[in-house]
């Protein structure tokens, strides 16, 4: 396939997607803004490339060549650091030429080898394969929106792998210039008049899913830093970290409602409430108190099925008799029903609504102005901060039950402090020391989360079933000695974290 001159391209694109319903497009079309503009309506279908163990999805890129009435273009994207895929990736457009009657499209590998660093180019070099297919019906509207214009467009179609298939139904909105601002505004006026969800996900991400790749995008993916990014930069990148891990789990989980999903969305929650919390020289008190509560509130409804699947996940292994099995389906129909509920906080307006808002004052928050100096001296303090509550602590069998838990949530701040700065601490040394504390804090709140669901689940059973509740409690649990052999291992993980070197001094 020869290759034509490229016509210009914007080297970033600047997006937001949101899932909504097929059945909602007329009330989009109806909207006063785009009553009376032009559209155009055009199939595309588009092939994402990889080899058989998916070099090009592990090397944060995606390939994809895209067939339409207009040619072949091919375009190699790449997750920016800037917001680790969140709404900007930088992209590569070639335009090729036509295709063969009967034959399919192949990529332009001196095209790829220009754009990518020559070892991952060694690993793609003569293997790359079509991976999945997505075929879609675009309508797309070119919007004047103030002193800005933005490419509004409706995929309609499906993701397509062997044989599964995913429908799309996803409303983008891409800035093609101006302010930033204006594609926040045009998202606020459609999700006023129709349901939306905020897709974090790509079409090459969800791609990946059908065909077994998912699991090359961890629950909790650590952003790596530039040593020199400044304050501003860091809370930037982490927070829009934070909300796409939420914002992945939310789709699996609405899928799902598997209780997985459900703690990941809650760990993404907390992580995102420690950065707020480590951000105080970058916000103003009143910024971090309107976003901890709106979060808040939607931490304290996931909890209340999280403290069912801790019911549930004790009980279920014990179900034998038929007053268990009795208490075991009531239970689960509390699940469905709870489920049903907060699988409908999610679709609704009002959440789509506060997450728009966080999202916009993440991108254009007055935030932005401040926070020049320079991240790495203040990554420093804080790690030094945490560090030093968890060293003052006593030792823990000498603690009570609510002193322990002062001390697990400090230990989970100094973890996700360590992941959120660590990258901005290079060297073999210090890599080595990060990983040593990292493990060291990760035993420790296990040995204390073996402390707290014990009281936990404990205190839930008897809680909602009275003196019968002691019938479900595990067998390993019972008597005194699961106890106090907890507390000794809890004090043993203690002392090994604080033998640990710092990594960031």
């Amino acid at each position: 396939m020869k290759k034509n001159p490229a016509p210009p391209t914007t080297p970033v694109e600047t997006e937001l997607k949101f899932q909504m319903a097929a059945t909602d497009l007329a009330t989009l079309e109806s909207l006063p803004w785009l009553a009376g503009l032009p559209c155009s309506r055009k199939r595309l279908v588009s092939i994402y490339f990889d080899t058989d163990d998916f070099a090009v999805a592990r090397a944060g890129r995606s390939l994809r060549l895209r067939l339409s009435e207009d040619g072949v273009v091919q375009t190699l994207k790449r997750q920016s650091k800037r917001s680790t895929g969140l709404f900007v990736r930088s992209e590569h457009e070639v335009r090729l030429g036509p295709v063969a009657p009967g034959s399919e499209p192949a990529p332009d590998v001196d095209e790829i080898r220009r754009h990518v660093p020559a070892a991952l180019f060694r690993e793609l070099d003569g293997r790359l394969g079509p991976a999945f297919r997505v075929d879609v019906l675009r309508t797309e509207w070119k919007v004047p929106f103030g002193d800005s214009r933005i490419s509004l467009s409706y995929d309609d179609g499906a993701i397509a792998a062997a044989s599964v298939r995913e429908p799309v139904h996803e409303v983008e909105l891409e800035l093609d210039h101006g302010r930033v601002e204006a594609v926040f505004e045009a998202a606020r006026t459609i999700a006023a008049a129709v349901p939306l969800r905020l897709e974090t996900a790509s079409k090459s991400d969800r791609g990946y899913r059908l065909v077994g790749g998912s699991e090359l995008r961890p629950k909790n993916p650590l952003v790596q830093l530039d040593k020199g990014a400044t304050v501003a930069e860091g809370f930037e990148a982490l927070a829009a970290g934070c909300i796409h891990q939420f914002a992945t789990q939310e789709a699996l989980f609405l899928g799902s409602g598997a209780p997985e999903q459900l703690h990941q969305m809650r760990v993404a929650i907390r992580r995102f409430r420690s950065l707020v919390g480590f951000s105080a020289m970058l916000l103003t008190p009143q910024e971090a108190r309107a976003i901890d509560l709106g979060v808040r509130r939607v931490f304290r409804r996931l909890g209340t099925l999280r403290d069912l699947d801790v019911v549930l996940d004790a009980i279920d292994e014990r179900a034998a008799d038929e007053a268990r099995l009795a208490t075991l389906a009531a239970l689960r129909a509390e699940r469905a029903a709870t489920c049903a509920r907060i699988a409908s906080m999610l679709r609704s307006r009002r959440f789509c609504a506060r997450m728009l808002d966080l999202v916009a004052f993440i991108e254009c928050g007055e935030w932005r102005r401040r926070g020049a100096d320079p991240l790495d001296e203040v990554a420093s303090g804080i790690l030094k901060r945490q560090w030093k509550k968890l060293a003052a602590a006593d030792r823990l069998s000498e603690l009570d039950a609510e002193a322990r838990h002062k001390v697990r949530i400090h230990a989970k701040k100094l973890r996700y402090a360590c992941e959120f700065y660590g990258s901005l601490f290079p060297g073999d040394k210090r890599k080595l020391r990060f990983v040593a504390l990292l493990r060291a804090v990760g035993a420790l709140q296990d040995e204390l989360g073996r402390l707290n669901d014990y009281r936990a689940i404990g205190n839930l059973l008897l809680e909602r079933f009275g003196a019968e509740g002691a019938r479900f409690i595990p067998e390993e649990w019972r008597g005194p000695g699961f106890e106090a052999k907890a507390l000794a291992a809890a004090d043993a993980a203690q002392k090994r974290l604080m033998r640990q070197d710092p990594f960031w001094s």
